[in-house]
């Protein structure tokens, strides 16, 4: 009976130990754009957005933004955006890296490789660049169709 109890004891302390490490883990793989960038800046405090777009065909086109109502409009285009870390981006084609500067200086550098891969840089972190993949409904044509319109505006 005693061997019994110290087996059983054996294997629940086996699964705590490597149960809640794991759990902690894969918890800490999904996240949000709030969270990676929304939650540490204030978008009322971003001065400009100079969004990139790069094509498969070496064609580049950019622009910079200014306006505050325009800021706000991309920005607000992430705001639902549920996203997981990832080890890989799948697709290298066209894509779109957006520079946030906050207060005048460099902060984020979003890169947005299709309506399932992205990195995000933050300056001011530590291991600051991190693929994700997008795990939510994400309306990729949306936000295609408006950094479109800002870069043939300027």
């Amino acid at each position: 009976m005693r061997k019994r109890t110290i087996n059983i004891l054996s294997i629940v302390v086996i699964v705590l130990v490597i149960g809640i490490p794991s759990t902690i883990y894969l918890l800490g793989l999904n996240t949000s754009f709030q969270k990676v960038v929304l939650d540490r800046i204030n978008v009322e405090d971003i001065t400009s957005l100079y969004i990139i777009k790069d094509t498969s065909t070496g064609d580049i086109k950019s622009a910079v933004v200014t306006d505050k109502k325009e800021i706000k409009g991309i920005m607000n285009e992430f705001t639902n955006l549920k996203l997981k870390k990832s080890d890989s981006i799948t697709s290298l084609n066209d894509n779109y890296t957006i520079r946030a500067r906050v207060n005048g200086e460099p902060r984020f550098m979003i890169t947005i490789w299709s309506s399932t891969d992205i990195t995000i840089f933050d300056k001011e972190a530590k291991d600051s660049a991190y693929d994700y993949k997008v795990t939510n409904k994400f309306d990729y044509e949306s936000l295609d169709k408006s950094l479109e319109k800002v870069l043939h505006q300027r």
